[in-house]
């Protein structure tokens, strides 16, 4: 079963795709350190699936997973930074300083799946109603050529703006 989510460095992006598939929501530690192993192979593929393994078998607030996942959120190859990001906005807490600044120059990276990814994950983690979070993301969107980034950051700034219950609720407590 190990060699599922680890598997030998694969031969081209559908057999990464592959391995990843089966590997579902099982929560076995030792999946968990078998894939976290991998995050420092030499194959690019082979960390970007190890990447997602990390994002789908650790438990939110997982601070080792995190700090493994963090390392990688500047890796040389886009799909592994967009791996990356997409694992940290997964397994990050809600209001989590220290991945919400790791993530965020990833917001302009060069590689749309890259932004998207950031935007993403900046959106979970961040809380809603946080005002600094939607001004950033306000003028990212201001500057986004890319439509697939823009519908990301609308749906991020969706997410964030507080409703009007919550802001009443926030306002009386």
């Amino acid at each position: 079963m190990v060699r599922l989510v680890v598997p030998p460095p694969p031969r081209g992006d559908g057999d990464a795709a592959a391995v990843a598939a089966p590997v579902g929501a099982a929560a076995d530690p030792a999946l968990l350190g078998h894939a976290l192993a991998r995050l420092e192979d030499e194959d690019w593929g082979v960390r970007r699936v190890a990447l997602s393994a990390v994002g789908e078998l650790a438990c939110r607030g997982d601070a080792r997973a995190l700090a493994a996942l963090l390392l990688h959120l500047g890796d040389e190859d886009d799909d592994v930074r967009q791996a990356a990001a997409a694992a940290v906005g997964r397994i990050a807490e809600e209001g989590d300083q220290e991945a919400l600044t790791s993530v965020m120059p990833l917001l302009e990276d060069d590689d749309e799946g890259v932004r998207r990814a950031a935007v993403n994950a900046f959106a979970r983690m961040s809380r809603v109603g946080d005002a600094a979070a939607l001004s950033r993301l306000c003028a990212l969107r201001r500057e986004e050529d890319d439509d697939d980034v823009r519908r990301a950051l609308a749906s991020a700034l969706a997410r964030l703006t507080p409703r009007p219950a919550e802001a009443s609720a926030a306002a009386s407590a």
